[in-house]
């Protein structure tokens, strides 16, 4: 399995695009797509207009048979702050939107700065640490067996 983190611009609505948005003004909108797919399918499904492959993560464990369920998080985290200790519920991504974050986890720690990621396998404990001077923003994708919460405090 692999995770893929990709965007696409646009500055009005296409018939290609599998969603419906509405917004005011005329600045162009910045979307993500977050996916999970077998790590041999690779991009062949993921074509959108001034699409960009963000983050892909390396090759992950088989998901377990049965329903899976996804939750999508932002991490706004201020100078010098950090998330709670915790454990993943699932599988997750981090992927930096803005600033620069040490992920401290059990597998080892990472920095990542805008424009990177990193995952984490089910049941690690992390911390998420800004290393910016100022705001950092990480999005947190879960993948993980129906039933489960994303992040289990500790």
């Amino acid at each position: 399995m692999r995770m893929t983190l990709g965007s696409s611009t646009c500055s009005r609505e296409s018939s290609n695009f599998p969603h419906e948005h509405a917004a005011s003004g005329t600045s162009p909108v910045r979307w993500l797509f977050i996916g999970a797919r077998s790590a041999d399918v690779g991009d062949r499904d993921f074509k959108f207009d001034q699409q960009r492959v963000a983050y892909r993560s390396t090759e992950l464990p088989s998901l377990p048979a049965g329903a899976n369920s996804e939750v999508l998080m932002l991490f706004v985290l201020e100078r010098d702050a950090e998330t709670r200790p915790a454990k993943t519920g699932g599988v997750m991504a981090v992927f930096a939107l803005e600033g620069e974050v040490d992920v401290i986890a059990g597998t080892g720690d990472k920095s990542i700065r805008k424009g990177e990621g990193s995952y984490l396998l089910q049941g690690s404990p992390f911390t998420i640490v800004n290393k910016a001077q100022g705001e950092s923003r990480v999005l947190a994708f879960f993948l993980m067996p129906e039933g489960r919460v994303p992040l289990i405090t500790q």
